[in-house]
């Protein structure tokens, strides 16, 4: 994986072979003396970028191994484990908005190789990983735009889907209810989505009554079948307090709260 390997096992042990030996071996000062010295010049290998940035990672060098890392995703942003293990290093140092944009990334790229690859698995672990950290993110508006690409992506992605109205809630802006009304408009939780914002207006404006009307019609009940977890809130600025609404199951049966 590093260098010319056109000349065999010869080629790759005077690149980085050792390297990677010490890597393997837990030798994390001895690898990151290794790696470094290879990493001089316009264009490092990447998996000579990657081997430094995980003997960083070995060490406890988180900094450093999130510019490492910043660094091969610049040069090769094709390469969705080096976005993986940036979000990683991200999360680590608390940088939540680079963490959420690095698993962006990733399972944007996840994507595409599942649709070329008709064989492929998703990797449904860093879809997680962008939900967990986008709703840490402080830019509010950027994390909305990623979940909705995301979503108009894969719209049968329910986590994904969550994400979104997730973001779009904290963004709290008429723009971002319209967005969603648009991604979801004619897929199979249409009916909930849209009934989830209109339930939360009228929390917001007081009117819990009308709310409880919207989520609690029987003649509905088949269309929340399969959003057991979506939500979408507002903060309502008084006491602290988060109007949120959810969908769970109740008595044994479908219900909502």
């Amino acid at each position: 994986g590093c260098g010319n390997a056109s000349s065999g096992e010869n080629a790759l042990k005077s690149d980085c072979y050792e390297a990677y030996k010490e890597l393997d071996a837990g030798n994390w000062d001895k690898a990151i003396s290794l790696f470094s010295s290879k990493t001089q010049g316009n264009q490092p290998e990447y998996m000579v970028l990657l081997g430094l940035a995980k003997a960083q990672i070995g060490s406890g060098d988180w900094s450093a191994a999130k510019d490492t890392l910043l660094k091969a995703t610049s040069l090769y942003p094709e390469e969705i484990t080096a976005f993986i293990y940036q979000g990683e290093a991200a999360k680590q140092l608390e940088d939540y908005d680079l963490a959420a944009e690095s698993y962006y990334q990733a399972v944007k790229l996840d994507l595409e190789v599942a649709e070329n690859e008709k064989e492929y698995v998703r990797n449904v672990q860093i879809r997680d990983l962008f939900s967990e950290n986008l709703d840490q993110m402080q830019d509010i508006q950027k994390g909305y735009e990623y979940a909705k690409e995301l979503y108009q992506s894969e719209k049968s992605d329910d986590t994904i889907l969550e994400s979104f109205l997730w973001a779009a809630a904290k963004a709290d802006t008429e723009e971002a209810k319209a967005g969603v009304k648009e991604a979801v408009a004619g897929q199979p939780q249409e009916y909930a989505v849209m009934t989830l914002i209109q339930a939360c207006d009228e929390l917001k404006a007081g009117n819990k009554e009308e709310a409880e009307k919207l989520l609690f019609d029987a003649k509905h009940a088949d269309d929340w079948k399969d959003a057991g977890n979506l939500r979408f809130g507002y903060n309502s600025g008084k006491n602290g307090e988060m109007m949120v609404v959810g969908v769970q199951s109740v008595f044994g049966t479908r219900g909502l709260i």
